[in-house]
């Protein structure tokens, strides 16, 4: 299946009630063999899919979204804010920056709610250990105090000039859409991933 990285697909499972399309973020890179989705069970349909035997057939829509838009753009320092399993995107979008050789700068803020909640950071570890342009920050339960525009300052300096990609809660997004606004970052540089069909 052809893709960009960051987009999402709808599925359903011909059992175990699963007919109903149900939207997924792809976690896999384009160039990846298998169609990764990665899910946290929050609610029925979630809840089920462990349920799953191989064999079983789903059926795939997609991809749609543009949360890859700007990707293309490879002058431009990258910043990507995740909260929870808002991480998804990220995954497929940082695996696919290590098939390029790109000098851009990428900074990635992971926040949790535990350690145990964030289940892909031994993943990213990994990644950043191949990934030298890569600067991975986590924001784990207590440990760290939340993303906001003062923690980014911090550690980026200048803000105007990059591409910052937000998934996660909505209050999240918005609020850090807000702040970065106010400290001079331009709108069309906000990426925010809300399963938009455009």
């Amino acid at each position: 299946m052809s893709f960009l990285p960051g987009q999402f697909v709808f599925i359903n499972f011909e059992a175990l009630g699963l007919e109903e399309k149900h939207p997924f973020t792809i976690s896999s890179a384009p160039t990846f063999k298998e169609l990764r989705i990665s899910v946290k069970a929050l609610g029925d349909y979630t809840v089920k899919l462990n349920q799953l035997k191989d064999g079983m057939i789903a059926n795939v829509w997609g991809p749609y979204g543009r949360f890859y838009k700007g990707m293309s753009d490879e002058t431009k320092d990258v910043v990507m804010i995740a909260g929870g399993i808002g991480i998804t995107p990220f995954l497929s979008m940082l695996n696919n920056e290590l098939t390029k050789n790109l000098k851009r700068k990428i900074w990635l803020y992971y926040g949790a709610s535990s350690t145990e909640d964030a289940v892909y950071d031994t993943e990213i570890s990994a990644i950043e250990e191949k990934l030298t342009n890569l600067n991975y920050f986590r924001h784990f339960g207590g440990i760290k105090p939340r993303v906001s525009v003062n923690v980014l300052k911090e550690k980026l300096g200048e803000l105007s000039n990059k591409l910052f990609y937000i998934c996660g809660p909505t209050i999240m997004m918005e609020n850090l859409s807000e702040q970065l606004i106010k400290n001079g970052v331009k709108r069309k540089n906000i990426i925010m991933e809300d399963f938009a069909f455009k």
